[in-house]
């Protein structure tokens, strides 16, 4: 497959695009509608525009080009927050697998 076509993904694409950054925002409280939790190094969002059920975007609040630019603590927290995460999907979807990316 050449590439993954998301039908439903045409409003994002096509849509205007916002000021900013979305993990910001949604750090400093702008824009709750896709925050499931937060932790003190970490964000836990829904994709309001998701390839699948249950898209999910675990990512630090401190900007980083690297993972390895991640302090220790801000490391540990982004993993505790994946796993958290991964339980709630768990308990809801109940799926059979996970894919997790790193963009």
């Amino acid at each position: 497959m050449d590439r993954l076509w998301a039908p439903w993904r045409l409003k994002y694409i096509k849509g205007k695009k916002s000021k900013g950054c979305i993990f910001c925002h949604c750090a400093k409280g702008r824009s709750r509608k896709s925050l499931i939790f937060k932790t003190r190094h970490t964000i836990v969002l829904l994709n309001i525009f998701p390839y699948n059920n249950g898209h999910l975007m675990v990512a630090p609040i401190r900007h980083v080009r690297e993972m390895s630019q991640l302090k220790n603590a801000q490391l540990l927290d982004l993993m505790h927050a994946l796993e958290e995460a991964k339980k709630l999907l768990d308990k809801v979807l109940e799926p059979e697998g996970y894919n997790i990316g790193i963009n």
